[in-house]
């Protein structure tokens, strides 16, 4: 029933939704996760909008894979996290270009990037039955150099406006 609905509501008026908006760090660009190029129930594709021209550029193709931007690392660029039958990639996306770059992030359990910085930087956290941990890593031109690893530490990390030095709040592992 809701999905016939939905579908009689497309065909009159196309219904879209926008998620998981990012905005640049010098407020020219806002990338997001949108259906609008398919509206309805399935697909999402990642968008920009440029704000000194006003303009709207489609970024990636509706492929089934579910992507999600985590945050600017450079001027333009943003880390996005690609998850497809339970597998995660990530890769760099230009926000002015739509160049895609594929990095790879340490192989850690069950990863998650916590924070980013526009000055190149990713806040990593992982954790198993036995361990947790955060990675401090650089991204540039899609290469990833760990910089700091935490045993034993999960928390919160957020970095200063300029992206240089990293704040973390945590609780030490209990194991």
């Amino acid at each position: 029933p809701y999905t016939a609905l939905a579908e009689e509501a497309d065909a009159r008026h196309p219904l879209f939704w926008i998620e998981n908006p990012l905005v640049s760090p010098d407020g020219r660009y806002v990338v997001y996760r949108s259906n609008r190029s398919a509206p309805g129930l399935e697909g999402d594709c990642l968008w920009a909008l440029d704000g000194e021209p006003g303009q709207e550029t489609q970024l990636t193709a509706d492929s089934g894979v579910y992507r999600s931007p985590e945050g600017f690392v450079g001027p333009t660029e943003v880390l996005v996290c690609n998850i497809s039958d339970d597998r995660r990639t990530y890769s760099i996306l230009d926000a002015a270009t739509g160049a895609e770059t594929p990095v790879q992030l340490p192989d850690l359990p069950n990863l998650s990037v916590q924070a980013t910085s526009p000055a190149g930087f990713a806040a990593l956290g992982c954790y198993d039955d036995s361990s947790r941990g955060t990675a401090i890593v650089r991204i540039q031109g899609g290469q990833v150099e760990t910089v700091r690893t935490l045993e034993g530490v999960y928390g919160r990390v957020r970095f200063s406006p300029g992206g240089r030095q990293a704040g973390l709040s945590y609780d030490l592992d209990p194991q």
